[in-house]
């Protein structure tokens, strides 16, 4: 699942309750621009993390392009 730090995540709960009943591991990835509060982040990592057997945070969206480019190679 990839959300925005700050931003609802709630549908999070539905995607995680279906991988749970079906046994599909999940990771998190919350993308985190530098002029996010603590606050923020924290709320959304709230909303992922009971869903979620591992959480990346990242500071901008180009490491989704590079995990994507690595998970390729």
């Amino acid at each position: 699942m990839v959300a925005t730090a700050g931003e609802n995540s709630e549908a999070a709960s539905i995607i995680g309750e279906a991988c749970s009943l079906k046994r599909v591991m999940t990771t998190g990835l919350v993308v985190c621009p530098r002029s996010t509060s603590d606050e923020a982040l924290s709320q959304t990592l709230s909303q992922l993390r009971p869903w979620t057997l591992m959480l990346v945070i990242a500071s901008d969206e180009e490491y989704i392009t590079d995990m994507l480019v690595a998970l390729r190679a």
